[in-house]
Parts: structure tokens; sequence; C-alpha cells
């Protein structure tokens, strides 16, 4: 296995947590001066990730990628707002949104076809997740 990495394995520190969130930082883009933040925020039916980039570069070009379940359909979607079938998106800080279909592995040889969001960004994005309420 080690023949086949051509990187080191990135380091993870948790910079803060409690009860409903987590924010933790890697540095597995070192080699090109890049620290990512992420933090991870729950509260009621909603569900946040904020990354935020640290580089040198101020014009380094970053891509979050979100991977939706292949039961999950995409409705409708621009550079703020995705809305699905189980939900709504809501993005602040993204450059621009690519909705692009993928086949993911749901089992040794199985695949399954789906759709996988690719969100530009520059420093920071905030992806806010609202889930449909079930009455």
């Amino acid at each position: 296995w080690g023949a086949f990495r051509c990187a080191e394995r990135a380091k993870v520190t948790v910079v803060k947590d409690g009860d409903n969130f987590v924010c933790a930082q890697h540095n597995g883009y070192e080699s090109m001066s890049v620290l990512l933040k992420r933090t991870f925020v729950c509260k009621g039916a909603e569900f946040k990730i904020i990354d935020e980039v640290c580089c040198s570069d101020k014009d380094v070009d970053c891509v979050s990628m979100l991977f939706l379940s292949p039961d999950v359909n995409v409705v409708s979607f621009d550079y703020n707002t995705i809305r699905t079938s189980s939900g709504i998106i809501q993005l602040d800080g993204a450059v621009s949104v690519e909705v692009e279909p993928v086949e993911i592995a749901v089992s040794y040889n199985i695949l399954r076809s789906t759709k996988r969001i690719a969100i530009a960004f520059k420093e920071k994005l905030s992806i806010v997740f609202v889930i449909n309420q079930v009455r």
C-alpha cells in the first residue's frame, strides 16, 4: 500500500467542539501552503458545513463536492440554492455550482447512478441543509 501513496497522510486537529458542533482542520494541502478548516453545526432540522481555506495565495480556487443519495433528485439549482426532493441546500460564498451525473458503489462491485454537486468557492463557503419535515 505504501508504494501507491503519492502524498503524506493529512493530520487532522480538532479546533473546538461542543454539544451541537465540531470544528477541525487538516494539513492535507500543506505542500501548496493551504490549511483547510471545516465546521459542522446541527440545529433542529438544519445541518451546516462551513469550509474555510487559509492560504498565502488569496487567488486559490477551491471546490467542495457533495454526493447525493441515489434516492434524492435535484429539482433546481443556482449559485445560492439547490432544491432537492429531500430539502433545500443553501449556499453562501459559492462562485459557481455544477450538478454532474456519477456512479457510486453501494456494495462490492454494485454501482448506482446519482448526482455530484461541485461548488466552487474562494476563501469561505457555508452550506446549510434544511431537511423536509415529515408531518
